[in-house]
């Protein structure tokens, strides 16, 4: 067959038969491969080219028993084709064989090369939605626990071998764990599967299992234990003073209490490390965290309830029924006094009912400092104390801190008081009247005394404990006879006569105490006899009454 010979644009041009057919074949295959990138470049086929349907693989759905909406919650849906299977038996081999599949086509260097780009870059598409899709479908897996009853079903599952979490994070682990070759077209696909390196090394097979997993499933399986014991507390030396308040709480509170204190061997401190350990990305440790979260959130609640009871009943039972006695009530009468009794039966520092109660059961929520009780600062905020809870408490122990010293002892009230000016009388209307040469304010043998000249502060130890008369009063003289004359105010038959005393007076602003009292030879004009406090002595009764 002789050459084929022709001129195009005044060139000549020579082939023979073969040159020709090869250039045919050349031109034909090279527009084969161009067809193909330009049909297979819009944005739906990017990624999917080495897939001849989309429906040759199943997909994977996440929470198929319950469709996402108890429990184990999200939906998520992953395409067949981004799946193990589906890589080793299509993108893989494809890719692989793409090489010598091009060195053998009858096209230039340059054309295999475009070529080659461009499935390779298919091959990072579909690994970045691959990587895309298992990152959703983690993300979207969630534990929502909304009763204590759901709790208690969420741990038996996941204690269970085929747990839904266990299935899900079984699920990633075989898809995300790739036989990729060396090949350097892989390694950016090796790189994005990376971030899945926490669920290679958590879902290890070791004979059939997965020890590092189980570890999870050993903290969950001791809280359920835990959650479901109904022994009596037995406190442990660890507890120091919340041993009492702990005996109180269901194990649920008492699981709470450690959480929300974050004291050793909480579940969440447990859990926490064994996430640290594992390496687990935050943003997937919500199912993990879930089951003690839940605890915490169940568990406050009910020591928030059992705060509230034993405060309740320590309040209303034990205080509430002495605010109506005198003196805590001004205005009570005599009989419906305070007895001494009643005072050491509550108030007692030491053996009172109050303080044994709130010291065995209520003290872990507060911390003494300077005198003053106040909330404990390493107390979560969400332990809610009572209303006005620390107002009472200090207001209790600023009144048995007054009453009693530390080791019990009753000790005197330790007032100061100070005398007014002596009255006089009205000289134009009686010539021949007396001169008030002294006052007096006296309990016992405790008296603080006034004369003509500028007082000073005197102590006034008033020993509360002892019923003995109290007295305000004048004394009289004339500078012509020797003889003293008084005129007082009396008060006995009480366990509170001083203050019963002050009762009987006046007083002016909340400090300063006026009598009215009569010569009894000259009773058409009453003298005002007046002593001041630094603090009103029923002051210490008001705050606890008022608070």
């Amino acid at each position: 067959v002789s050459d084929m010979k022709f001129t195009l644009s005044g060139e000549y041009f020579s082939f023979s038969p073969k040159t020709w057919m090869d250039f045919m074949i050349r031109s034909r295959v090279t527009m084969i491969l161009r067809d193909y990138k330009l049909s297979h470049s819009k944005p739906i086929f990017n990624g999917w080219i080495f897939f001849k349907s989309p429906y040759d693989y199943a997909d994977i759905q996440l929470n198929p028993s319950n469709n996402g909406q108890l429990l184990f919650t999200g939906k998520a849906r992953i395409d067949g084709r981004l799946t193990a299977a589906a890589f080793e038996q299509e993108v893989k081999p494809s890719f692989q064989a793409l090489t010598d599949i091009l060195s053998h086509l009858p096209v230039d260097i340059h054309e295999q090369k475009r070529f080659n780009d461009f499935v390779l870059e298919n091959l990072n598409a579909y690994a970045g939605t691959y990587v895309n899709a298992y990152l959703h479908f983690i993300r979207q897996f969630q534990l929502r626990i909304k009763s204590p009853w759901e709790l208690s079903a969420a741990l038996s599952d996941l204690q269970q071998p085929g747990s839904q979490l266990q299935e899900t994070l079984a699920i990633v682990k075989t898809n995300t764990k790739l036989n990729l070759s060396n090949a350097p077209e892989f390694i950016a696909f090796s790189q994005k599967l990376s971030v899945f390196g926490s669920i290679q090394r958590l879902m290890e097979e070791k004979n059939g299992a997965y020890p590092e997993f189980q570890k999870y499933q050993a903290i969950m399986a001791q809280m359920q234990q835990e959650l479901d014991s109904r022994e009596p507390y037995v406190a442990q030396k660890t507890d120091g003073d919340e041993a009492a308040f702990k005996g109180t709480l269901t194990p649920m509170g008492r699981a709470a209490w450690a959480i929300l204190l974050k004291q050793d061997g909480a579940y969440t401190t447990l859990v926490k490390s064994w996430l640290q350990n594992v390496g687990i990305q935050p943003e997937w440790q919500q199912p993990f965290f879930a089951p003690v979260q839940s605890v915490a959130d169940f568990g406050t609640t009910q020591i928030n309830e059992v705060v509230f009871s034993i405060w309740s009943d320590l309040w209303d039972s034990n205080i509430v029924p002495l605010l109506a006695k005198f003196p805590f009530r001004s205005d009570a009468g005599r009989d419906k006094e305070l007895t001494g009794d009643e005072l050491i039966h509550v108030f007692h520092p030491k053996q009172g009912v109050f303080w044994s109660a709130f010291h065995d059961y209520l003290s872990p929520l507060c911390r003494m400092g300077n005198q003053l009780w106040s909330r404990r600062h390493d107390l979560s905020d969400r332990i809610e104390l009572p209303a006005n809870f620390l107002q009472r408490l200090n207001a209790v122990q600023q009144l048995s801190a007054n009453l009693w010293d530390a080791e019990g002892n009753p000790k005197p009230l330790q007032l100061s008081v100070k005398p007014g000016l002596l009255p006089v009388f009205d000289k134009h209307r009686i010539p021949n009247a007396p001169l008030v040469s002294l006052t007096y304010l006296r309990e016992g043998g405790i008296s603080a005394l006034g004369f003509n000249q500028h007082a000073d502060w005197q102590k006034f130890p008033l020993e509360w404990w002892t019923a003995k008369p109290a007295q305000v009063g004048m004394e009289f003289r004339n500078d012509d006879d020797p003889a003293r004359v008084y005129a007082e105010i009396n008060t006995d038959g009480s366990e509170w006569n001083f203050f019963r005393l002050l009762q009987q007076g006046q007083v002016a602003g909340s400090q300063l105490y006026r009598w009215q009292l009569i010569h009894p030879a000259f009773p058409q004009q009453p003298l005002s006899l007046e002593y001041s406090f630094q603090t009103n002595p029923l002051a210490l009764f008001a705050n606890l009454a008022g608070s």
